[in-house]
């Protein structure tokens, strides 16, 4: 049987991380440490009392945020979720992973909703979180909102 993944995978992961930008390690560790927390906090606090102080612990968006820089720094914040959701033992949720992308996002000073939506999917009802920024699915495919249906009131 061969391995699942190649053997020099680690060595690969640990270059990669070295030769990223700062920022975009500082980013990483940051959701590594920041990714269980919010687990943590969903799991004790609820959603509603966890958004409320996550809310309060992030600066309002700037009126007409940049296209170019944000962009840029929408899809590093992503990346680093991502790639957190990745590395760290256990599993983390579509929930998980988009409440620390738009708390870190609005800590940023940028725009961004997070979108809650829902379907049927065989008989069940299946529930999805992703992040908007500029009116754009930027943690999921860009037809998420037609694929689930969005409650109506986002949290910005």
């Amino acid at each position: 049987m061969a391995d699942p993944a190649p053997r020099h995978a680690p060595s690969k992961a640990l270059g990669l991380f070295f030769r990223s930008p700062a920022r975009d390690r500082w980013l990483f560790l940051r959701s590594l440490i920041l990714l269980p927390c919010c687990r943590l906090g969903l799991r004790v606090l609820g959603y509603r009392r966890l958004t409320a102080l996550l809310g309060r612990w992030s600066r309002p968006a700037q009126d007409g945020a940049q296209a170019g820089p944000s962009a840029e720094l929408v899809s590093a914040h992503r990346r680093a979720v991502e790639r957190g959701a990745r590395y760290l033992p256990g599993h983390y949720t579509c929930l998980h992973r988009s409440l620390l992308l738009w708390w870190t996002l609005r800590r940023a000073g940028l725009d961004c909703q997070l979108r809650i939506g829902v379907r049927r999917e065989d008989g069940e009802l299946a529930a999805h979180a992703w992040i908007e920024h500029q009116g754009r699915a930027v943690n999921d495919q860009p037809t998420v909102a037609e694929e689930f249906a969005p409650f109506e009131a986002p949290l910005t």
